[in-house]
């Protein structure tokens, strides 16, 4: 699918360079190499979004955006590689599911008691905090150009080069992982100038209900997306 779809992970995402570039260049089809990475990327990520649906989490099909066969290259000269797709998937919580009945047994008798009593303030705090994020959104790009975030990164995670997570008004959490050759406040720097054919960087952005992106944090295999970077040895022709 040619989409793109933009994420709120603060501004994060805007200071990272993740915006349509492609569609303002001219497109053409992969090469045969750029096909192979681009295939090997997509497997890589597959097998870690494959992860995320259990008996409680389920995929929404009307939410997915994807890296496929009909993916086209851009001619931009500031990244090795640009392609018009990038991946989105969005979880919610299975219908019919135990989390599913956890969550309506625990609100149902805070909803009759603010019914009963709309201004009692601890009922509400009860409601707020019980009332929890019913949706999970991950987003991925590769060769990102701008600059990561500037504070240290606040998240350890066996993986990725940084991570970092924070919590919204909302009570979704959000969480940002960051493959590849990152310095703190510069500005990403390829190997080499000019377009060859390279995954060098991939950044992962999770937002949601805090309880399963914390269990996929500590269940994931985070050092597989690695092997969907390009190695130097790998890149030596230039296109």
């Amino acid at each position: 699918m040619k989409a793109r779809y933009a994420s709120a992970f603060f501004v994060a995402l805007a200071s990272l360079g993740i915006a349509p570039a492609a569609a303002q260049t001219p497109l053409r089809p992969p090469t045969p190499e750029e096909r192979a990475i681009l295939t090997n990327y997509v497997n890589v990520l597959h097998r870690i979004l494959d992860q995320i649906p259990d008996e409680n989490w389920v995929e929404n099909p009307h939410r997915r955006f994807d890296v496929d066969d009909q993916a086209e290259v851009s001619n931009d000269p500031d990244v090795p590689l640009d392609i018009n797709e990038s991946m989105t998937r969005e979880y919610m919580i299975r219908p019919g599911s135990p989390l599913e009945t956890e969550r309506i047994k625990e609100l149902e008798p805070l909803v009759e008691k603010f019914k009963a009593n709309p201004a009692d303030p601890a009922t509400s705090i009860a409601l707020q905090k019980a009332d929890k994020p019913t949706r999970i959104t991950v987003n991925i790009h590769f060769n990102r150009l701008g600059n990561p975030l500037d504070s240290p990164a606040n998240l350890k995670i066996s993986g990725p080069v940084a991570a970092y997570k924070s919590t919204n008004s909302h009570g979704e959490e959000s969480v940002l992982l960051l493959y590849g050759n990152w310095k703190a406040g510069t500005r990403y720097r390829f190997r080499r100038p000019g377009r060859y054919p390279a995954i060098e960087n991939i950044v992962i952005d999770i937002t949601g209900d805090p309880d399963r992106i914390d269990h996929l944090l500590d269940t994931v295999d985070w050092k597989s997306v690695n092997t969907a970077l390009t190695t130097q040895s790998s890149s030596s022709s230039i296109l």
